[in-house]
C-alpha cells in the first residue's frame, strides 16, 4: 500500500497539539484484534479495528508509531452511504496526513454502511449513528487511553458528528463540511443562473423541469411530515423543507440552542 502526499499539509490548531503522555507502539504490533498492522508511509501505520459486543463495527485505525494519549483522536464518519474511504479517498488522505503529524485517526463504517452490518437499533439513523460513535469511543478510551475526540464529517457525517458532540462531553471538536444551512430564494436563483451560463438554455430548461418536479414532490411530502411533526411537538418541529439531498435542517431556534451549548462547553467548531 503506497501513499503519495500532494500539496501542503493541513494546519493543526494548537489546542489539538498537546504532547505529553506518549505511548510507544512497538513495530507492527496490532493494537486491536486484527492479525497485523501495516506501515503505509514513513512512521504511519494502519490496521483493521473492530468494535462492539460482536465486533460488528469496522474501521481502519491510522496512527503514528507513538500514540499521544493527550491528543484527541479524530473519528472520520461516513459521508452519506459512502464507506470509510470517503469521497475521492478524502478520508484516507486526511487520516494519513494527520497521522504523519502525530494524530491517531479512525475511519469508521457506521452500522449499515460499508463493512459494518446494520446494528438493529430501533431508533432513527442519526440515533443509531450516535450510539455507534459512543461505543467506539468507549473502546478506544479503554485500549489506547485516549479521553478526547474530534468528529470529522461531510454532509450526513457532519450531521451525525454534530449530534454525537451534543450527547458526549468527550468530543472536544467538530469539523463539519457541508453542515445544515438555510437556503434563500436568492441562492436558488443564483444556482439557476450559474447552470444557465454553464450549460445553455436547453440543458437548463431540462434541468429546471426535473428540479421543479422533484421539488414539488418533496414539498408535498415535507408538508405532510412537517404537519404531523408540529402536531406531535409544536415547539421543536422544523419549519424547513428538505434540501436536494433529502436532509431537513432543524428549526433555526433548535440549531442556535445546540450551537450555544457546544460553544459554552468549549467545543471547537469548524464549519465549511
Amino acid at each position: 500500500m503506497r501513499f503519495h502526499r500532494q500539496g501542503k499539509q493541513p494546519t493543526v490548531p494548537p489546542w489539538m497539539a498537546a504532547t505529553s503522555e506518549t505511548h510507544q507502539m512497538n513495530g507492527a504490533m496490532p493494537t486491536f484484534e486484527s492479525s497485523s498492522a501495516e506501515i503505509v508511509a514513513g512512521q504511519v501505520w494502519e490496521e483493521v479495528a473492530r468494535f462492539g459486543a460482536e465486533g460488528q463495527l469496522l474501521g481502519i485505525l491510522t496512527r503514528p508509531a507513538q500514540v499521544v494519549a493527550t491528543r484527541p483522536l479524530v473519528v472520520l464518519l461516513n459521508a452519506g452511504v459512502l464507506h470509510r474511504v470517503g469521497p475521492h479517498r478524502l478520508h484516507v488522505s486526511l487520516a494519513r496526513l494527520l497521522a504523519e503529524q502525530g494524530f491517531t485517526c479512525l475511519r469508521l463504517d457506521l452500522g449499515g454502511i460499508g463493512d459494518s452490518p446494520a446494528s438493529g437499533h430501533t431508533g432513527t439513523f442519526m440515533e443509531s449513528a450516535v450510539a455507534d460513535v459512543r461505543v467506539v469511543m468507549n473502546e478506544l478510551s479503554h485500549r489506547l487511553g485516549i479521553r478526547q475526540f474530534v468528529m470529522f464529517g461531510l454532509c450526513s457525517g457532519a450531521d451525525n458528528g454534530f449530534a454525537a458532540a451534543l450527547e458526549d462531553d468527550r468530543i472536544v471538536g467538530v469539523a463539519l463540511l457541508d453542515p445544515h444551512s438555510y437556503r434563500t430564494r436568492q441562492a436558488q436563483l443564483r444556482k439557476l443562473a450559474q447552470r444557465f451560463m454553464k450549460d445553455g438554455a436547453k440543458a437548463t430548461a431540462r434541468w429546471g423541469l426535473a428540479l421543479v418536479t422533484t421539488l414539488a414532490r418533496e414539498r408535498i411530502e415535507a408538508r405532510i411530515e412537517a404537519r404531523i411533526a408540529r402536531l406531535r411537538d409544536p415547539e421543536h418541529a422544523s419549519q424547513e423543507e428538505p434540501d436536494s439531498g433529502g436532509r431537513r435542517p432543524p428549526a433555526k431556534g433548535v440549531l442556535r440552542a445546540d450551537l450555544t451549548r457546544l460553544v459554552n462547553r468549549g467545543v471547537k467548531i469548524l464549519a465549511v
